[in-house]
């Protein structure tokens, strides 16, 4: 409809682009940290990956009720079998940028996917399998009926989340620490 985007992710500039100082003075310091000489590859690894849950309160569109969803928490967490399921269909309350109420889960990202779904499925499911991935996600939109986060905790998720230790990211301790607590349907 020619209206420009709400969604912050889309209208993000990348920052190591426009501002390359602030890039070059992080790799310096990680390299004085690393002790690295500047002939050294300096690497970032990617050690966490949080998907985003798209929650939404109960909504109209035209006329039809929208169902709410908006049961998960800022970061949450499946075990691989429950959150495999949950990729496979990602059921949503509404998506206005893919495919509208319903779902937007891996076999509908045709447009933004160029691998077919089921070597994309088989790839995500034996990579987790490999890396002990712990299944968590983070929310964006809304944490319950009434609390409206929009994309600020799926911004400041991964903030919070690259200072943790792999320790204190692992599922496992989380829960024997009493970090981590079931939610009971």
């Amino acid at each position: 409809d020619g209206k420009p985007t709400k969604n912050p992710r889309y209208l993000q500039v990348r920052p190591d682009l426009t501002i390359p100082k602030d890039r070059y003075l992080a790799e310096f310091g990680a390299r004085l940290y690393r002790r690295l000489s500047v002939n050294d590859p300096c690497v970032f690894p990617v050690s966490g990956v949080l998907s985003g849950r798209r929650n939404n309160p109960p909504d109209e569109l035209d006329g039809k009720k929208i169902r709410p969803l908006c049961v998960y928490n800022p970061i949450h967490y499946q075990d691989l079998p429950e959150l495999f399921m949950d990729y496979i269909c990602c059921v949503t309350g509404k998506s206005p940028s893919t495919t509208g109420a319903g779902s937007e889960g891996a076999l509908s990202k045709g447009p933004f996917n160029a691998i077919g779904a089921t070597a994309d499925l088989n790839n995500l499911l034996v990579s987790m399998i490999l890396t002990q991935y712990g299944g968590f996600s983070s929310a964006a939109g809304w944490i319950g009926p009434k609390y409206r986060v929009d994309h600020d905790i799926s911004l400041l998720v991964p903030e919070l989340w690259c200072r943790m230790t792999p320790e204190e990211r692992d599922p496992q301790y989380m829960i024997k620490e009493g970090f981590l607590e079931p939610v009971l349907d």
